[in-house]
């Protein structure tokens, strides 16, 4: 019988990796994959990784790649890259594979240098022969996720599909669907090296044949044993008629690890007795997702960190502890070492502290994190523990639907403007102000073109705290360099201009220097049309950078065509009302991306909290089933629907090992999941919903009798949609199953509401949930 013990990761891997510089040109580091049949390296500056270089990282650029061979081999690597300590298993180094989706894993010594990699193959020879005859056969474990072409695909469309679908070969398929040929990834780089043509070339001139076929009754343990005589990575499947049915990979055979490494865990955790406490906090501490700092109360300096801190700054822990906290910083206000240590300070002296910091990574790249202090007894010392999420994608978003809103709110204060003009020097006015009403805009201007001997641009209008920016301001529309701005270049061509870092654009120089003066960083510049000819342009300005995207761009031109038509036909009001009518259903499409985007922050809680995934749209689908059972119009069921969609929004600052914790929560632990109502409405308060939905996530734990949090409320300061969502909320989590005990069904639920009525839940809220369940039939969507 084998034995599945977990060996050190040291015992299985490979201790010759293949390492490159970051500036090494890709050609040759592609040579030296081929000349020693590799399909991965390392690139590591001073045996410090920094990325990944694969053959599927080339798949992507083979359109360009003969233009790009001589380009730094650091512009196509992959990361962050992954690592794992030597003391590790290799089990552990599997699970860790699986779950980041790699086929390859960096061993990091003592040091933080590259001591090795580990890869699937290691993982096959590492299991033996004895490990696949608990398999009946390949059937049991092949996948049909494959990819096949005809003979005639070019190689572009097979490394294209390739790169989309992550596959790493393509299957070549005859007419009879029977396995003609096969292409790897390594014969797309070998392709790319020898500067073939990939457009050109068909996959009946490259694939390699004949094709080691396998069926899908024969022995794994027999498919192995030929996968290691051919020193193949891959097997093709087929049935009795010889036609295609799957594949047979690596993957597909380590696939039965998951539960050997349950298995061994609970094993390990059995045997654990009081002495190994120490090691399994050691193992949870460099486990978790979150960068972790353990601070010496007294002094504040680092005297312990987790591996994540590794990843997420590029320093090993031994580093770590000997520089200061400013090098973890911006450096730049608040982000200082003083503003720090006031955070450690107030966290040592028992006020629990949550913020959000501009971080630097060792390359000095800055990124957003989000930051919780607490102090904890370590090893029967004061220490400050401090746990570091990156946030960088959660305010990506909130950056987008921030712009968005300014966009939106600029055309609807502008259409509305336009509509009371009572002549076009008024409509001119109104649209610069309208655009800069909220300072979310620095400047607004109208210009027209002069058709003097400097085709000079003369400014009829003009709005925005940045106007005197426009103080002996000179452009031009003619083929000058004053004519080469974005301005210019809008009026002679004709359309769209955006600069968003405008400071950096070579054509803006005559203007950089009073730009940086005034704090502007990007600028769009729409030209406006009568009649269909050009007749000006309206110059929007930004104090940030990229703020004009795709959106708001569209945004910007449906104002300035509501400014040319305006000017067309101030005497033809209905015709304009009716474009109104037409602008306005664009916001409410524009409404539609914001909520999305809502959307996008909440599906991020369901994939770190797998045990409540659907638990939000199925609370949002009851409770408006309830608010529709008490008479709510459809406007404010469509609130309530987006405020169940995001009630539990705020668990995304809530440590993921809390959420799927598969036992009962200490006091400690329960208090930490009870801030998540506060912390849901501190991320969606600021922006401009219809409906009170960021009460409503505040709200929704709150009782009638003022018992509930965060603020213990009584029931005459709740929404009536909050007391909806909480009989929803109580119902969908007793339903439904949970880390800590199997699905209770929905009477115990219905029993619970009944219980609570009246006291803590809202009479009519729970009447009307009764009656659906038990009336009207109700179930949860699926």
């Amino acid at each position: 019988m084998h034995d599945f013990s977990n060996r050190p990761v040291t015992a299985v891997m490979n201790r010759e990796v293949a390492q490159v510089a970051p500036q090494m040109p890709l050609r040759a580091a592609l040579e030296l994959m081929r000349e020693r049949r590799i399909s991965t390296m390392v690139v590591a500056p001073d045996g410090i990784a920094i990325g990944i270089l694969t053959e599927r990282d080339v798949l992507g650029a083979l359109a360009t790649l003969q233009q790009q061979l001589d380009a730094p081999c650091h512009r196509f690597m992959h990361g962050p890259v992954i690592t794992i300590p030597p003391q590790a298993g290799y089990l552990d180094a599997y699970h860790r594979m699986l779950e980041h989706d790699i086929r390859h894993l960096i061993v990091l010594d003592g040091q933080g240098r590259i001591a090795g990699m580990v890869s699937e193959s290691d993982i096959v020879r590492e299991l033996g022969p004895e490990y696949f005859i608990q398999f009946r056969d390949v059937a049991s474990v092949m996948s049909a996720h494959l990819c096949r072409m005809e003979p005639g695909a070019t190689v572009a469309q097979a490394a294209a599909r390739m790169a989309q679908e992550g596959h790493s070969c393509v299957i070549v398929a005859d007419a009879q669907q029977r396995p003609a040929g096969i292409l790897t990834e390594r014969d797309v780089v070998r392709i790319g090296l020898e500067q073939h043509d990939p457009h050109t070339l068909t996959l009946a001139q490259v694939m390699t044949q004949p094709v080691l076929a396998i069926s899908a009754d024969t022995p794994l343990h027999a498919a192995m044993e030929r996968m290691g005589k051919h020193g193949l990575r891959r097997l093709v499947v087929v049935d009795a008629a010889g036609q295609i049915s799957g594949l047979l990979g690596q993957r597909d055979v380590t696939r039965g690890l998951e539960s050997r490494y349950a298995t061994f865990l609970r094993r390990i955790i059995d045997r654990q007795n009081e002495a190994l406490q120490q090691q399994r906090f050691r193992t949870i501490f460099n486990s978790v997702n979150d960068a972790i700092f353990v601070h010496d109360a007294d002094s504040g300096a680092i005297v312990d960190a987790n591996h994540r801190v590794t990843e997420m700054y590029g320093y090993t822990v031994e580093q770590l502890c000997q520089i200061n906290i400013e090098q973890l910083s911006a450096g730049v206000p608040p982000y200082t070492q003083q503003e720090a240590a006031q955070y450690l300070q107030r966290a040592a002296a028992g006020e629990p502290q949550t913020f959000e910091w501009r971080a630097r990574h060792r390359n000095g790249h800055l990124f957003w994190v989000e930051i919780n202090m607490r102090a904890a007894v370590v090893e029967d010392k004061e220490r400050i523990l401090v746990s570091v999420r990156d946030i960088g994608m959660r305010k990506e978003n909130e950056e987008k639907m921030r712009r968005l809103n300014w966009a939106l709110s600029a055309l609807s204060r502008g259409n509305a403007a336009l509509v009371h003009a009572e002549n076009i020097q008024e409509l001119y006015d109104t649209a610069c102000d309208a655009v800069t009403d909220q300072d979310a805009y620095a400047l607004a201007w109208i210009g027209m073109p002069q058709h003097d001997a400097d085709r000079s641009v003369e400014i009829v209008a003009q709005a925005g705290n940045a106007r005197a920016y426009l103080e002996d301001f000179k452009v031009s529309w003619g083929d000058t360099p004053l004519g080469q701005g974005p301005v210019g270049r809008a009026l002679r061509g004709n359309t769209t201009i955006v600069y968003n870092d405008m400071l950096r654009e070579g054509s803006f120089a005559p203007w950089a220097e009073r730009a940086r003066k005034h704090g502007l960083a990007s600028i769009i510049a729409v030209p406006l049309r009568s009649r269909g000819e050009v007749s000006g342009v309206l110059a929007v300005y930004a104090n940030v950078v990229n703020a004009f995207g795709p959106e708001e761009m569209r945004l910007f031109e449906e104002l300035a065509d509501d400014i040319g038509f305006g000017s067309d036909s101030r005497r033809t009001r209905a015709a304009y009302e009716q474009s109104l009518l037409e602008r306005e259903r664009h916001a409410e499409q524009l409404q539609a991306t914001l909520e999305q985007a809502i959307g996008a922050l909440a599906a991020t809680l369901e994939k770190r909290d797998p045990y409540t995934a659907g638990h939000e749209r199925r609370v949002a689908h009851l409770a408006v089933a309830i608010g529709r059972h008490l008479g709510l119009d459809e406007n404010r069921l469509h609130g309530l629907r987006l405020a169940g969609y995001i009630h539990d929004i705020g668990k995304v600052q809530i440590p993921s090992e809390l959420l799927s914790k598969p036992s009962k929560l200490s006091p400690v632990e329960f208090e930490l999941i009870k801030l998540h109502a506060e912390a849901g409405h501190d991320i969606i308060k600021d922006i401009a919903f219809p409906w009170p939905i960021a009460d409503m996530v505040w709200q929704h734990h709150e009782c009638l009798d003022g018992s509930g949090y965060p603020r213990g409320i009584t029931g005459d300061e709740m929404l009536l949609e909050s007391k909806i969502l909480a009989v929803a909320d109580i119902v969908e989590a007793m339903s439904s199953h949970r880390p800590y005990r199997p699905a209770l069904g929905s009477e115990p639920a219905l029993a619970q509401i009944e219980k609570l009525r009246g006291s803590k839940l809202d009479a009519q809220a729970v009447d009307a949930c009764l009656s659906l369940f038990r009336n009207d039939g109700y179930q949860f969507p699926e």
